[in-house]
């Protein structure tokens, strides 16, 4: 694998990292479609785009691979070199 500093060790470099991306590009895409006028109509649908912005929001991008993450012991990461 050429480019290992984008694979992470499990799921929480990944959601500091990449799912704020996305949601961000989600939510752009929905408000292109002007997603204010038809979304409230959808059940659940406030709850949805709240959460979404939620997630545009994190501002935590530390990551094990970059080792921006806490004191640089991480016990997945240990456990994946072995």
């Amino acid at each position: 694998m050429e480019q290992k500093q984008l694979v992470t060790y499990c799921g929480l470099c990944d959601h500091r990292t990449r799912i704020p991306e996305r949601a961000s590009a989600l939510a752009a895409s929905m408000k292109q479609t002007e997603c204010d006028d038809w979304g409230p109509s959808l059940s659940g649908f406030n709850g949805f785009w709240n959460s979404l912005q939620k997630l545009t929001e994190v501002e935590d991008t530390r990551c094990c691979r970059s080792g921006t993450f806490g004191d640089g012991f991480c016990a997945i990461k240990k456990c994946a070199r072995e």
